[in-house]
């Protein structure tokens, strides 16, 4: 999920962490037990999985001259639901994804009193990975809108770093046990979707946590909390090099839980992120002040189904 947020362009982009859902409780864990937690999926040619994608942003935007006179000022709410299944067409080195379909069984963004929905209903097929993953029109239908192509390029094109990389980053070196936690290595994190933002690397935090191991469903589940603060040189927007009088310095923070089972190939998982940035700053002789904040869930179940007219053409192609 990408978002922008700035000098009239916002940029907010999160790494995904998620909440459990209702949980039998497995028996007390046994102490000291260490847990892998490095697991990941490995894609098979036919499997199915079905995502839910539920966001909220608040976004409040206001600059002022010297003089208190309003320039500019923004004060919107973003809403954001889709539910997709992708299909695995190949599965590249490692059985990570390569090549999959994926359909829009349900999508809206709403923003303004608008609601857009063009994606409902279509399908694209997409490649490759990281710096080279590319989406391509499978439904002859599909005519998005300039936010929902913004949207499928953020969720479906390259990124800037590969994702063992970003995997690498978040998860703990050696096996933990419940209670323990470790540091992200933020310096290759912050290569990836944040590398424009102006962090202050010296002073970033970053915690991930094993909160639980969890019986839910026959299966083994660990819970995951994550706790990152990535305050900031520059103001979000502003031009590179632009002198900043902080009034309220800018810090992103993230607070978030994941839940996965332990051991599955192809894992259910469940993610909450609550996103936050206020800042305050006098930029180029103006006053700009920025809040945002973010309520995020994504939700992955096995399975899923995508209609046989819609997946032909997107199975064939090349």
């Amino acid at each position: 999920m990408r978002r922008l947020v700035g000098l009239g362009v916002w940029v907010l982009v999160a790494a995904l962490t998620g909440g459990a859902p209702a949980q039998e409780k497995a028996p007390a864990p046994d102490k000291g037990k260490k847990y892998d937690l490095s697991e990941r999926d490995r894609w098979q040619s036919g499997d199915l999985l079905t995502t839910t994608e539920d966001s909220t942003e608040t976004r409040k935007f206001k600059i002022t001259d010297k003089t208190g006179k309003v320039l500019q000022s923004e004060d919107e709410t973003v809403k954001l639901h889709a539910v997709h299944v992708t299909k695995c067409l190949e599965a590249g080195a490692e059985n990570r994804l390569k090549k999959s379909l994926v359909y829009f069984k349900d999508w809206s963004l709403e923003k303004g009193g608008r609601r857009d929905a063009c994606l409902k209903g279509t399908v694209i097929q997409v490649m490759g990975r990281g710096t080279d993953r590319e989406w391509v029109r499978i439904s002859e239908t599909l005519a998005p809108t300039e936010e929902a192509k913004n949207w499928l390029d953020g969720r479906f094109g390259e990124t800037k770093t590969r994702e063992e990389d970003e995997e690498a980053a978040l998860a703990p070196k050696a096996p933990v046990a419940v209670g323990e936690s470790w540091k992200p290595d933020l310096d290759l994190f912050l290569k990836g979707d944040l590398a424009d933002m102006p962090v202050d690397r010296a002073s970033a935090t970053a915690t991930r946590t094993l909160k639980a191991v969890d019986l839910v469903g026959g299966q083994t589940v660990a819970r995951v909390r994550l706790e990152m603060s990535l305050p900031l040189t520059g103001f979000p927007g502003a031009p590179p090099g632009a002198p900043v009088k902080w009034i309220r310095r800018g810090n992103m923070k993230f607070v978030g839980e994941e839940s996965f089972p332990l051991g599955a190939r192809l894992r259910s998982l469940r993610r909450t992120m609550e996103i936050t940035l206020d800042a305050e700053a006098d930029v180029e002789g103006a006053r700009v002040r920025i809040t945002t904040k973010t309520k995020e869930t994504n939700e992955d179940t096995l399975g899923g189904e995508i209609p046989a007219e819609l997946a032909a053409g997107g199975e064939t192609k090349k």
